[in-house]
C-alpha cells in the first residue's frame, strides 16, 4: 500500500470561489477540492487514470471515478480550467432572480412593519 500523501493547502482564491454564494448551491466544498486536485494532476502531466488513483489516495476510496476524471481532463485539454460545474450565465441568472426575490420580500416586510406600527401608534393614543 503506497504511503498517504500530505494534503496540500488550497489557495485563498480557490477557497473564496468555493464559498461564494452561487457556487454553494451547485458545487460543494469537497467537490471543489477534488476538482482543484484534478487540475493539479492534469498540469503535472498525469493521466486521468493516475489522477483518479492519486485522488483516491488523498481523499479516500470512491471519491471520484475514472469517467468523471476523464471528462474533466477533456475540459482541461480544451482550455476550460473553470472548476465550477455548470453554465455561468445560468448561475448568474439564478443568482439575479434570487436577489430580486429577496428585495421583494424585504419590501413586503417593510410594508408590513409600517402597517403594524400605524396600528400600534393609533391604539396607543
Amino acid at each position: 500500500m503506497p504511503p498517504k500523501r500530505k494534503q496540500e493547502k488550497v489557495p485563498k482564491a480557490v477557497v473564496s470561489a468555493m464559498t461564494a454564494k452561487p457556487f454553494q448551491e451547485r458545487n460543494s466544498v469537497e467537490q471543489m477540492a477534488v476538482r482543484y486536485r484534478m487540475l493539479k494532476e492534469f498540469r503535472a502531466g498525469h493521466s486521468a487514470k493516475k489522477a483518479t488513483e492519486n485522488i483516491s489516495d488523498i481523499f479516500g476510496e470512491n471519491t471520484i471515478n475514472y469517467q468523471t476524471c476523464a471528462r474533466w481532463f477533456q475540459k482541461f485539454r480544451a482550455g476550460k480550467t473553470n472548476l465550477v460545474d455548470g453554465n455561468s450565465r445560468v448561475i448568474a441568472q439564478s443568482q439575479a432572480e434570487a436577489n430580486r426575490h429577496f428585495r421583494d420580500w424585504v419590501r413586503e416586510a417593510r410594508a408590513l412593519h409600517n402597517q403594524v406600527m400605524k396600528v400600534y401608534t393609533a391604539n396607543k393614543k
